[in-house]
Formats: structure tokens, sequence, C-alpha cells
């Protein structure tokens, strides 16, 4: 195949966010505008069958995120380790909600990609507690009234160098940074208000490899693949993976649905603050992609 260089538009900003939502509503809407666009994959794209891989400059991603989250972190101090807690069943944290989703990545060359995200999650709650709980150097007794906070940021920028790239078939390889974003604090609430507020408050510059596979099955229907892991060899580490298929049901528009299943782990207690835990998070995606 004759690779073709790609022209950049005069100016681009690739980015990323991704915000907690709730409500599944608008979510169950392009659902069914997703369903109407697989349908009408093969007749959309008949008049102009471009049927390359990798034939666009520039990608868009719009789309939400249906996710079901799992933390469990502890903060340890001097007086010793503190205790285990699981944000969702001990402090009232909703698993489910839905993320609203927006990324961009760039061709600057045939083989070389470049690409900017970022994903939020932010949730509070309020919740009696039915056991006592050590978090840092304060203590939470059994019946006390626990207001929480947590918030996962995970701002990157990766390069993708695409080691096959045929009509059909397309294969790379990425390196970049993810940028580990956590909070997650505990107050207790009484009579005259907070009385005592205690927190995880990290941002921490992470390398990140992984690779990507694309395929086409027919000419208007696309699936890919992806993968990584990060560490910064000093106690934290993150994988993550999806699988995704893609029916183009415009020249310039992709209607894509996605498994995705991310996990960021802390288990080193010297690492800049004194904390252990997990967190984790899977669900599916629906999105559109634009092409230019």
């Amino acid at each position: 195949m004759k690779e073709h260089q790609h022209t950049p538009p005069p100016a681009l900003t690739s980015l990323g966010f991704r915000s907690a939502h709730r409500g599944p509503g608008w979510l169950c809407s392009l659902g069914l505008v997703g369903l109407a666009a697989l349908c009408a994959g093969p007749a959309a794209v008949r008049a102009g069958d471009d049927s390359e891989v990798l034939k666009d400059s520039v990608e868009v991603v719009v789309g939400s995120y249906l996710i079901n989250a799992d933390a469990n972190f502890r903060l340890d101090s001097n007086l010793g380790p503190g205790t285990e807690v699981d944000f969702h069943d001990d402090l009232g944290i909703d698993r489910r909600s839905t993320v609203a989703s927006l990324s961009g990545s760039w061709w600057i060359r045939p083989r070389h990609q470049l690409r900017a995200g970022w994903y939020q999650y932010s949730q509070e709650a309020s919740k009696s507690i039915d056991r006592t709980i050590h978090w840092g150097d304060q203590s939470f007794d059994v019946g006390a009234t626990v207001s929480t906070k947590f918030k996962a940021r995970f701002p990157e920028v990766d390069y993708t160098y695409w080691v096959v790239r045929q009509n059909k078939l397309a294969v790379g390889v990425n390196a970049g940074v993810v940028i580990l974003g956590l909070q997650a604090g505990l107050s207790l609430v009484g009579d005259q208000g907070r009385a005592s507020d205690r927190q995880i408050d990290t941002w921490q510059p992470v390398p990140q490899f992984g690779g990507e596979v694309r395929g086409l099955i027919t000419s208007w229907l696309m699936v890919r693949g992806s993968g990584g892991a990060i560490s910064d060899f000093s106690g934290t580490t993150v994988w993550s993976g999806s699988a995704a298929i893609e029916p183009r049901v415009h020249k310039h528009i992709r209607v894509g649905l996605a498994y995705s299943a991310m996990q960021f782990r802390l288990t080193d207690s010297n690492w800049v603050i004194d904390a252990q835990g997990t967190y984790t998070v899977k669900g599916t995606q629906l999105y559109g992609v634009f092409t230019f």
C-alpha cells in the first residue's frame, strides 16, 4: 500500500475530558442512535467506499461511559496502619455512574500518531458508619456520620508508532505519560459541623507502554483492541484494556461500542504519602468518532 502524507490543520487541540454525570437517560438515547447507525452502516458508506483502516488525519471521540467503580484504600500514620476502607460499602459512594467523554488524536505522519485525553471521576456521600475506621491519624467511631469525597483523574499524552499499516489491518505500539491524580478524604460531621479532615491527595507522573490493533471486517465495520501497563517502579501500577466495534455510518463518522477496564494500584507506603489501595473501573462505552 502506498503511504500518503497527512496535512495537519492550522491549529489542533487534542484534549479529553470525562466528568461524572448521574442518570442513564441520555446514555439510552445514544444507544438507540447507535443501533440505528449500525443498521444503516452499509448504505451510508456505499457511495464512497474507502476501505483503509488508517485513512484519517484527525480523530475526535465524543461519547459516554457507564462505569462500575471499586475503590479500596487505607491511609497510614506514624501511629500504625490505617483501616482498609471500601468507599462504596463503608462510606456510601455509588459504584455506578455515567461519565461523559471527549478525546482527540492526530496523525502527524502516516505511521506516527499523537493522542491526548483526560479521565475524571468524582463523587461525594455521607453515611453513618457501622465499624470504627482509622484514617491516618484520625479515628471515626461506630455510629459517626462521615462525609466522603473521592476523585480520580488521569490526564495522559501518548505517541503511537504503527508497525503494521495495511488496508485492512493496523498494529501499533505506544508510549507516553499518565499523571495519576487521586483525592480521597473523610470528614467527621457533628452538631457543630466538620470536626476533622484528613485526605489522600496525590499528583504523580507515570510512564505508560501499550499497543493497539485495528482491523476492517468489512469496508464499513472496524474492530479494535488496545491495552497497556504503566508503573513508576516504586509501588504504583496501572493496567488498562479495551475492545470495541465501530461501524462507519458516514465518510467522516463512526459509532463505537466498547467494553473497557482499568485498575490503579498503590502498593508502596513510601510513595509520597503513607497510603495503599486499589481503584478499579470497568464498563460499557458508547461514542462517536469524527474524522478529518
